[in-house]
């Protein structure tokens, strides 16, 4: 009796490989788990896999390395690769997974379903072609029916990939349930959060609680936490519309040093209390641009925010600003850089922090408040940032030394916006800017 086809499961994580071996163990096939790409790689020059699901973020060697690997060797250069990953899930990231090689690329948690359609697709080719082979070998002078097997695979790798189809079809139909689900939520929540709202303000006004130091703080702490929470459920609404491509802009002329100038002016307070310089330098030479002020208010909000939260008490936050021109099109960009004195990011968390819930340091260790030193939060902010930054055809980065208390490296937050967003397609358009941004800096270094 023949063995099993084998499958190769990568994952540096114990509970990951756990997962994926339960829900594999209703295939009739081998499982052979790896903890490293090194050890993955090993064991696909060992084994036969008829095909490997690997996880992408790994230390030492992450997935996309390992697939080139595989790639490059005659031996496994045809082992097909689904990409596993809870962090990479955007376009960006799928893409760059195809490229290297992968078949398929999955979000985490993803749904056991869809992974075991998937695999069955790769085990029913392989069956199909271990039995072409051995007809092959045993009547390789009958073509007809080397010539039937093959339309027989190409009809069930046709059956397979609409019933792919029709399995990533519920799947989109679930998320638009979650959609409409977390819409639903959001309105219950805001409605009794404005009455509790509402009612405190009332309270306070009272001569009761305003005459009584101690009533009026306890009122004004239940007002503060309804105001926090409904800003929460506000981000989460727009996490969920930027996930679903549901964002709509409402593109306006704006100023970008009036903007900036609100800020300063609704932060004051809280520059004050901390002893911090904000300084906006620059904004007032740069062109008008296209975009929704609403939206973007929320962006900067929450890296000014950001910046206070990480800056120690005595530092310095500073906003400036360049046009960036663009030869033979019809339109430019503008960048805005906010810098602080604060205590730096370490590198490796460049990309994580703007990735949902993503909290910087121990959770435990974090004081509550917006801006206070190193605040807690939801770690929804730079999220939906990133993701109306990028709604607009823009880009948003982070460029930091390093994470030091000490020596408070600081930070620098860089946003690409173009100031037309509608003329041209936006990744073309941004790739070069970024370019030309990227030499620009070395030359000034």
């Amino acid at each position: 009796m023949s063995e099993q086809p084998k499958i190769l499961i990568v994952d540096d994580k114990a509970e990951n490989l756990f997962t994926l071996e339960r829900v594999l163990r209703k295939l009739p096939v081998t499982i052979i788990q790896a903890n490293s790409g090194a050890a993955a790689l090993a064991l696909a020059l060992e084994h036969s896999f008829f095909v490997a699901i690997v996880d992408v973020q790994m230390p030492e060697m992450d997935g996309y390395e390992l697939v080139e690997l595989l790639r490059g060797n005659e031996t496994t250069a045809i082992l097909p690769v689904i990409f596993v990953s809870a962090i990479f899930s955007d376009e960006y990231h799928h893409r760059k997974g195809y490229d290297a090689g992968a078949v398929d690329f999955l979000s985490k948690p993803f749904v056991p379903e869809i992974l075991l359609s998937k695999v069955r697709v790769f085990l029913d080719l392989y069956r199909q072609r271990q039995r072409l082979q051995e007809v092959v070998a045993q009547l390789n002078s009958v073509n007809v029916e080397v010539i039937a097997l093959n339309e027989t695979l190409e009809r069930k790798v046709r059956e397979r990939t609409a019933a792919m189809e029709r399995a990533y079809d519920e799947l989109a139909l679930l998320d638009r349930s979650k959609s409409d689900f977390i819409e639903i939520i959001s309105h219950e929540l805001r409605t009794p959060l404005s009455l509790v709202v509402g009612y405190s303000e009332i309270l306070l006004e009272t001569p009761l609680i305003a005459g009584n130091e101690r009533y009026r703080q306890q009122v004004q702490t239940i007002v503060n936490g309804a105001d926090r929470i409904s800003e929460i459920v506000a981000s989460m609404l727009d996490i969920v519309r930027i996930d679903s491509r549901a964002l709509k802009l409402d593109y306006q002329p704006l100023s970008l040093a009036s903007l900036f100038a609100g800020q300063q002016q609704l932060l004051a307070k809280a520059c004050h209390e901390r002893n911090l310089t904000l300084t906006v330098d620059g904004l007032d030479v740069l062109p008008e641009i296209e975009a929704d002020m609403g939206n973007l208010v929320k962006v900067f909000n929450n890296l000014l925010l950001n910046a206070i939260k990480y800056t120690p008490d005595g530092g310095a936050i500073t906003v400036s600003g360049r046009y960036v021109p663009l030869d033979g099109v019809a339109q430019g960009f503008v960048e805005i850089i906010i810098s602080d004195t604060g205590i730096g990011i370490d590198p490796t968390a460049h990309d994580l922090i703007f990735t949902t819930f993503f909290q910087v340091g121990p959770v435990a260790f974090h004081s509550s408040g917006k801006t206070k030193f190193k605040g807690g939060g939801p770690g929804l902010g730079l999220t939906v940032a990133r993701g109306i930054v990028e709604a607009h055809g823009g880009k948003i980065w982070v460029e930091s030394p390093g994470y030091d208390e000490t020596t408070c490296p600081g930070s620098e937050f860089h946003v690409l916006l173009p100031l037309h967003p509608g003329l041209t397609k936006p990744a073309a358009v941004t790739q070069r800017a970024l370019e030309l941004v990227s030499v620009s800096t070395d030359d000034k270094g």
